[in-house]
């Protein structure tokens, strides 16, 4: 598994490169993953003097949980104190 890291400081971006997989499922099954560095990665580049490490995981949502850019998701809820429901806002819900 190679993953690239690059730093253009000039244009203050971070550029990650590693290899699209075939998509399978998450372990929970909400999403399908596209492509992974498997946990911690180090690479050439260097910030600062120190060697730059970075972990990637690239996935889109299974079913109905997929959102565009200002579209807003279904409100999610969990159970609170004594069973009721409690909606907790994500940042797509606000606005």
């Amino acid at each position: 598994m190679s993953i690239s890291i690059q730093i253009d400081k000039a244009k203050k971006i971070v550029i990650i490169k590693l290899p699209l997989e075939k998509a399978r499922p998450s372990s929970t099954g909400k999403t399908e993953l596209l492509a992974s560095s498997h946990g911690c990665q180090s690479s050439e580049a260097r910030y600062r003097g120190r060697v730059v490490t970075a972990t990637v995981n690239v996935f889109i949502f299974r079913d109905h949980q997929t959102t565009s850019i200002g579209e807003k998701s279904k409100p999610k809820s969990k159970p609170g104190r004594k069973g009721k429901l409690i909606h907790m806002e994500s940042e797509s819900d606000e606005e």
